[in-house]
């Protein structure tokens, strides 16, 4: 099933703020995470969008409303990669994000799309960071070719992973941009 990215326009934050409060209840139920209990704001959002940083995706048209959004940037957090790393040609991933029972699979799909937008931007790496003490979603990335750098337990989101930007999981869908 093909799937359309766009970058997100300032009227889309209030969706991401939505999908980001549906889905840390979910999470919250399914798995007792206190992941993304407090909510995100609003005005980090609306910066990222003005960044063009921020994405939101669409099954079939852009007329259909969206069902996941993902933020790709260049911002190294220092309290998670080395001097070094920060050095490294990498992109990083922020508030991957599928409409809770919209599309389950989706956001291994996502990930390849973003490696392959680094890889052809000069990237080396793509990273992110995981909940801390989410253990299912570290396994998750883990699954995703993703490998453990290391954790600051000082951070909530502080389980910093790594795989090589042309790295494809390969998925059932497909990823075209608006």
């Amino acid at each position: 099933m093909t799937h359309l990215v766009r970058r997100a326009h300032p009227e889309d934050v209030e969706t991401v703020v939505r999908w980001r409060a549906e889905s840390a209840a979910w999470i919250e139920r399914r798995y007792g995470s206190d992941q993304w209990q407090r909510p995100f704001p609003a005005d980090q959002l609306m910066e990222s969008v003005l960044a063009g940083e921020l994405w939101m995706v669409h099954a079939d048209t852009l007329t259909s409303s969206p069902v996941a959004t993902i933020t790709v940037d260049q911002d190294a957090d220092p309290a998670l990669w080395s001097p070094e790393e920060r050095e490294e040609p990498a992109r990083y991933v922020h508030k991957l994000t599928v409409a809770p029972g919209k599309a389950p699979g989706l956001g291994a799909a996502l990930l390849d799309w973003a490696g392959r937008a680094a890889a052809s931007e000069g990237a080396l790496w793509l990273r992110l960071d995981a909940w801390t003490s989410n253990q299912r979603l570290r396994k998750y990335y883990a699954d995703q070719g993703f490998a453990f750098v290391r954790e600051n337990p000082e951070r909530v989101s502080g389980a910093a992973f790594q795989r090589r930007a042309s790295f494809q999981m390969g998925s059932p869908y497909k990823i075209v941009e608006a």
